[in-house]
């Protein structure tokens, strides 16, 4: 979005990979706990990153974060799911580089007739979604066959379930990204520039 220094982008990066600490060490900060739901608000960083910095940084934010997913999936596993799931690289990294890359693609090529807030918005929509498909999608493909061990359902009744897991999860979160990321885009607007 805006071209500056190598130096001044390195300092900004700075500034949201320690955002993305914060984020993925502090409960509460990156994912929201509603009842049984963990909704995740990280994409919306990654996608900060992105459409204020660029696609570089914000493959390397998706990179960092899926490191830290992949990593916490050995050592500090959030749940029995994720030490098992989370330590393939494809499922626990790919997904959140491709946040970055399809809400870049969204932005630049939405309509210049759209206000700067829905195309952030679109963005936000777009980056959330990304991850959640992908996520799970790579979950069907790689432990379909132990499904009944992670989610306690039959092979034939995965599909129907991670589809509910896109209504509960994935769609707060599309609505969360949606409304926070034009506000944090206003803002980061204001001091990149």
């Amino acid at each position: 979005m805006y071209n500056k220094s190598k130096n001044y982008k390195m300092i900004i990066l700075s500034l949201f990979i320690a955002i993305l600490l914060l984020q993925t060490i502090i409960p509460g900060i990156g994912y929201i706990q509603l009842g049984p739901l963990s909704i995740s608000v990280i994409p919306i960083t990654v996608v900060a990153v992105t459409l204020s910095l660029g696609l570089k940084e914000g493959l390397i934010i998706g990179f960092l974060w899926g490191f830290i997913v992949f990593i916490r999936a050995f050592f500090w596993p959030t749940s029995l799911i994720a030490q098992i799931v989370f330590v393939n690289p494809v499922i626990s990294i790919i997904p959140r580089m491709l946040i970055a890359l399809f809400s870049y693609i969204a932005f630049k090529y939405l309509s210049n007739k759209i206000s700067i807030n829905y195309k952030y918005m679109i963005s936000g929509i777009v980056g959330s979604l990304t991850n959640t498909i992908f996520v799970l999608s790579f979950i069907y493909f790689f432990y379909k066959d132990k499904s009944t061990v992670l989610y306690g359902v039959s092979t034939d009744h995965l599909l129907p379930f991670l589809s509910g897991i896109v209504l509960t999860n994935g769609v707060p979160e599309m609505i969360i990204a949606a409304v926070l990321l034009p506000l944090i885009m206003k803002v980061l607007s204001r001091i990149i520039k």
